[in-house]
């Protein structure tokens, strides 16, 4: 998506996932405000591996995320059930000088 610079930082699955959710915001006439909380911890490192790898358990809180209408910039109504935070598993390698995710795997649990 133009001006995201995903294709930098991910590959794979996990960009496009997160392609995506950005089509689908943008079909659906909507934007996001605020940031969503991140706690990420590296559950596994393999610096020995020709494509060093990792694998990071995340925690993300998107309950400070809110979801507008592109047009009239007022909140779109989300199902009160939503999880806001959950777990997410992620694997990442090392191209070269930069660490590029893969992988993002959303688990339906909270954290």
């Amino acid at each position: 998506m133009s001006g995201t610079e995903l294709e930098r930082y991910a590959k794979g699955n996990a960009l496009g996932l997160a392609q995506s959710d950005l089509r689908n915001l943008k079909t659906s006439g909507q934007v996001t405000a605020g940031k969503p909380r991140i706690d990420p911890k590296v559950t596994s490192l393999d610096l020995q591996k020709k494509v060093p790898l990792a694998k990071i358990t995340d925690c993300v809180d998107v309950s400070a995320w809110k979801v507008l209408d592109a047009k009239t910039k007022s909140e779109v109504a989300l199902p009160k059930n939503r999880r806001t935070k959950y777990v997410s598993n992620v694997t990442a390698e090392k191209w070269g000088k930069r660490w590029i995710v893969l992988d993002v795997k959303p688990q339906d649990r909270a954290c």
